[in-house]
């Protein structure tokens, strides 16, 4: 059967833009399989075309199902107990061989809908959801403070990674930690990196000295653990001469996004840092092709130092040197790729200290900047991911 499987994705969020569903799922397509994608979530309007092979049916589910009861999604089974009639139809009517279920939060409800089927199951943690939610504003405050426990979502989460054929992690940090931790056997566990799609290495390696102002960039979510006020208390303890020489662009908001603009305000640092807010994809690359350095100052947990974020690549993609904190696995991609500065998580005064020296060691830029595109090439492309999602796929496959 193999590369004539049909593979049945399940996801619970709005559709598109999901960069690692929509890779995972072109590897696949390009191998042979024919995937079909269940989205119980709002089908969004994006600027990019998605794969014209790829099968994607939406269940367009009450708002109070996606928002509410999907939060209380391991406090009472009311959100599984709606939706996994549906993934049952979609299981039937699809024929699908393999069932590949993107995170943690619909995988009850796939689990219900296969008892009968007893098809594999490929539990895909896009992230370690247990840990994160710790930080989510809706679970420390009233009432999820009182309904939501990440120590139950744990719980699940280990059941269901045991559960399943196999479990996918971000990182081999990650791989490590679901094996020494929560004792996932090492042959239910494969990596698959997050990554780019092809269409942000269409554009040359072109970062050079920068002949006029330095300019950082930071892309994704603002809220506090991001870091991101570590950033703007370091640039207000620069020498004015260095203020001068720099600017700061941040692409994204959060509920956070007041406190930072506040911040901002109250230092004096407008001239220098700019709150853009979200962007689309046009102005996302024009942003990066005016960059010189791609900031990643994420605070450390347990899940920042077990995952990559995908704008380290598209960092990369444009040749930018990284500035990151030191979570195990972004520093450990910026040391190993020599494309990059790291600093202690929070340490205002180093964040400072690098940013002092890049402004005066500017071709350090380029030749971080060079490291990190020949490595993205080599080692993080839509490729490597395809190479990865075979084996993981034959072995599935053939173990049925």
């Amino acid at each position: 059967m193999l590369s004539s499987a049909r593979i049945g994705m399940v996801l619970d969020d709005s559709f598109p833009p999901d960069p690692r569903v929509e890779n995972e799922a072109s590897c696949l397509i390009r191998e042979g399989y024919s995937v079909f994608l269940l989205v119980l979530g709002a089908k969004q309007q994006h600027a990019h075309d998605l794969n014209s092979q790829l099968h994607v049916e939406y269940v367009h589910l009450p708002e109070w199902v996606r928002k509410k009861a999907s939060a209380l999604a391991y406090t009472i089974p009311l959100y599984h107990t709606v939706i996994w009639p549906y993934i049952h139809r979609f299981i039937i009517e699809r024929e699908v061989h393999v069932i590949h279920v993107h995170d943690l939060r619909v995988a009850r409800a796939v689990f219900w809908a296969n008892r009968k089927s007893q098809l594999p199951i490929i539990l895909d943690l896009h992230e370690n959801r247990p840990e994160i939610m710790k930080y989510y504003a809706h679970v420390n405050s009233f009432p999820g403070k009182l309904l939501i426990s990440t120590n139950r979502w744990a719980k699940f989460e280990l059941n269901y990674c045991n559960l399943a054929t196999r479990t996918v992690v971000v990182t081999k940090e990650a791989e490590l930690a679901y094996f020494s931790r929560k004792n996932i056997p090492r042959n239910k566990l494969h990596v698959l990196a997050n990554t780019i799609d092809d269409k942000f290495l269409e554009t040359s390696f072109q970062v050079d000295r920068p002949k006029d102002k330095l300019s950082f960039i930071y892309i994704g979510d603002t809220s506090e653990r991001r870091g991101l006020m570590d950033i703007i208390n370091a640039v207000a303890i620069l020498p004015q001469e260095v203020q001068k020489q720099i600017t700061v662009r941040i692409l994204g908001e959060s509920s956070f996004q007041s406190q930072l603009q506040y911040q901002i305000s109250q230092l004096d640092l407008d001239a220098c840092i700019q709150l853009l807010g979200w962007n689309d994809y046009d102005g996302i690359h024009r942003h990066l092709q005016q960059s010189h350095v791609g900031l990643c100052p994420l605070h450390r947990n347990e899940h920042h130092d077990t995952t990559y974020a995908n704008k380290l690549f598209q960092y990369m993609a444009y040749g930018l040197a990284l500035l990151v904190s030191d979570c195990n696995a972004q520093a450990n991609l910026v040391v190993k790729e020599k494309c990059g500065r790291v600093h202690r998580a929070g340490a205002v005064n180093e964040i400072a200290s690098i940013i002092t020296w890049y402004s005066e060691n500017r071709m350090a830029l380029h030749q971080q900047g060079k490291s990190g595109f020949a490595g993205l090439r080599k080692k993080h492309t839509l490729s490597s991911l395809q190479q990865s999602l075979k084996l993981l796929y034959d072995s599935v496959l053939n173990q049925a």
